[in-house]
Parts: structure tokens; sequence; C-alpha cells
């Protein structure tokens, strides 16, 4: 009968299909004719004459094997994933939520990284503070948005532009930056520039240089560092050189 099988046609009596396996047919000659019971399932009981009366593994967790026979089978759903009813695998959150809760049943335990925060990869357990040189002014959030050439932002976790502040003249920010960095000797810049403008052929600049009347020519054959009144000035691009006699050092 289903459920059942003879290993051989002696037999005075049959074998029952084993916990994990089913048989919906008559006349089998082997256990391994019964068939396994689904992933995403188990069976607990011998002689299963339906895949319908393997027993199905409880939302929250999963079984991606098939012929399972026991409910330890069933292993509970990550932080960041969900499972309903007789699933082989658990479905992640998607990147922009997270979850924290173990052996979840449902979508609706995925939320909404909150503004300020982001999520870029899915089955997230939690939501990270967009760095320094972003923002992010809406909830879920997959990716921060970069404060714009020009500007820069010390802080993290901000939730708009505003937090974007222009570059000082005589500095300049990429995309993205936390700080501004100072125009090397040479270059010039106004406020809120994104790249530094080189002196005309001939000059040259001392950091942190603000407009082009800052450039002057450059008469001596020292590496660009300018010394007041001839005497010794410390510089920022950590260069050596000698104007009459005095040493201008870092």
């Amino acid at each position: 009968v289903a459920g059942t099988y003879a290993s051989s046609t002696s037999s005075a009596s049959c074998d029952e299909c084993p916990q994990g396996k089913y048989s919906s047919q008559s006349g089998l000659d082997s256990s391994e004719s019964c068939d396994d019971c689904a992933a995403g399932k188990y069976g607990l009981r011998t002689a299963l004459n339906s895949e319908s009366q393997c027993t199905p593994c409880p939302a929250g967790k999963y079984n991606h094997g098939s012929g399972a026979n026991a409910s330890s089978y069933c292993a509970i759903c990550e932080a960041g994933k969900y499972s309903g009813q007789a699933s082989e695998s658990c479905t992640v959150c998607p990147a922009g939520k997270y979850s924290t809760q173990l052996n979840a049943t449902a979508f609706s335990t995925c939320k909404d990284c909150t503004v300020g925060k982001f999520a870029s990869s899915t089955a997230s357990n939690s939501c990270s503070d967009c760095p320094a040189g972003t923002f992010s002014n809406q909830s879920m959030t997959i990716n921060c948005a970069s404060c714009p050439g020009g500007k820069r932002s010390g802080t993290t976790g901000a939730t708009n532009e505003t937090t974007c502040i222009a570059c000082e003249a005589g500095k300049y920010g990429t995309s993205g930056s936390p700080s501004c960095t100072v125009c090397e000797v040479g270059k010039h810049s106004p406020t809120s520039s994104s790249e530094c403008i080189s002196c005309a052929v001939g000059k040259i600049s001392y950091p942190p240089a603000t407009d082009a009347e800052a450039c002057f020519l450059n008469s001596h054959s020292w590496d660009f560092r300018y010394c007041a009144n001839d005497s010794p000035v410390t510089g920022s691009d950590g260069l050596n050189a000698t104007l009459n006699g005095a040493t201008c050092s870092p």
C-alpha cells in the first residue's frame, strides 16, 4: 500500500517508508523508492502516504534540504531576513531597510533606514550613519548623497545639504569631501572651489592664495618658497630653499 514497500516478493509484510520520506504509490520494492519530503518540510512519522503529510517548517524558519526527518532541520532566519511557512530559504530585507529580529515571519519586520542613515546591502541588521562629506534627507536610503564640489562636511549622520559648508578662499574640495584642502604652491582659488587655479606662467603663489593677485613673479631659482624680508619663514609644503643666504625651512 501507499507509504510502504516490500524488499522482496516473498516478504510476509511490508516495511514502512522511513521518516523524512513518503510514497503515494503502492508496489514499491525499496526504501529508496520512497520520495523525500521537499525542502521546507520534514517527516516525523513513518509510512507517510502523501507529500501533504510532510510537516512544513514554521514561518520564520527554513530548510533548504529535502528528506529532513526532524524539526531541528528547520533553521531560524537571521536578522535582516524573514520567511513564511514551508520555506526552503529566507527572504532578505532589501537595501535601504533593516531588521534586528530573529525568526522574522514577514516583510513588515524590515524597517526603513531613517534620514541621515543608509543600508547599501540587502539583509542588513542595522543602518549606518552617512559618513562625513555626505548626507541623506530621505528614509530608506541605499547610498548617501555627496556634498557638491567646493563644499565640505565633517558631520556624520547629516540629514540635509545645509551641513555642507563652502570651502574658504585658498582651499578646494572635491565632491563628498569631509574637509577642504589648501591649494598647493603656485595655485589659488576663490571660495566654494572644487579645484585650484594655476598662476600665470612665470608666476607663483604662497599658500593659501585666494586670488590671482596673490601670484607674483618667480625671479628666484628656489623651489616655490617665499621669504618675507629675507627672513626664514615656515611653510606647509615641506620644501627648503634659500634667498640671499637665508634658509626658508618648514
